[in-house]
């Protein structure tokens, strides 16, 4: 192959490494930015379990606190990718200046649409039950799919590993209706005192909530999204 020939050759794999290179930036632009993606690509098993941790609530067991722990992990993951989008970008048009004005443009725009997500959309609150929500809903869904194919049943129903973040008690409390078995209330707790009595987060889509949550109680329920409701937390309107 004469050197004419290779340069098509150098070329194109030149142009397949910055694609891909792109791609991943964007990728981990994304899945910093976006809590349902971050949680999507865990349960395929593509996002490790430690990154998971730290990306959407710090680590329970972590030095810091959870929102600051989630804030740098999702900065950080974030930060990477616009760094590689950006010289990917900025190597593209090194040589051609007539292109380096669009290039801007949409390396900007990609920043302002994936940016938007990313403020106030690290950790728990701890505060705001209905922001925590929010940032657990997706965790919380994964609580219900286990409790409707039989994983989870009675009360303090151990919760698996990858699970065991979103209670408080690393367990649930799952009441099946005797008269149908498909109507299934689930109580994750998000406190709990040492002899009795907690609070946190019920799936009841069919009724309103009337449960105890281990010796408290419900009874002023405040109504979620897709039949959950927050019960004994504090939740301020959106």
């Amino acid at each position: 192959m004469t050197a004419d020939q290779s340069a098509p050759a150098r070329a194109i794999a030149t142009g397949w490494t910055k694609g891909a290179l792109a791609a991943l930036g964007l990728a981990l632009m994304i899945v910093g930015a976006s809590q349902d993606l971050a949680w999507t690509t865990y349960k395929l098993g593509i996002l490790p379990p430690g990154l998971w941790h730290v990306l959407e609530h710090g680590g329970y067991d972590g030095p810091f606190s959870e929102n600051f722990e989630a804030a740098i992990g999702r900065g950080l993951t974030w930060t990477v990718g616009f760094i590689i989008v950006s010289v990917v970008a900025l190597a593209t048009v090194r040589r051609r200046a007539v292109h380096r004005l669009p290039a801007a443009v949409v390396v900007l725009g990609t920043v302002l649409m994936t940016s938007w997500a990313l403020l106030g959309s690290a950790g728990l609150s701890h505060g705001d039950g209905r922001q925590d929500f929010h940032t657990l809903r997706p965790a919380l869904d994964g609580v219900v799919e286990h409790a409707l194919h039989g994983d989870l049943d009675g009360p303090y129903a151990e919760l698996p590993r990858t699970l065991e973040f979103v209670s408080v008690t690393g367990s649930v409390d799952v009441y099946r209706d005797a008269e149908d078995p498909d109507a299934v209330t689930v109580f994750v707790p998000q406190w709990a005192r040492l002899v009795d009595d907690a609070g946190g987060y019920i799936y009841s889509p069919h009724r309103t909530p009337d449960v105890y949550m281990r010796g408290m109680a419900c009874t002023d329920p405040a109504r979620l999204d897709g039949g959950w409701w927050s019960c004994g937390m504090p939740t301020r309107s959106d």
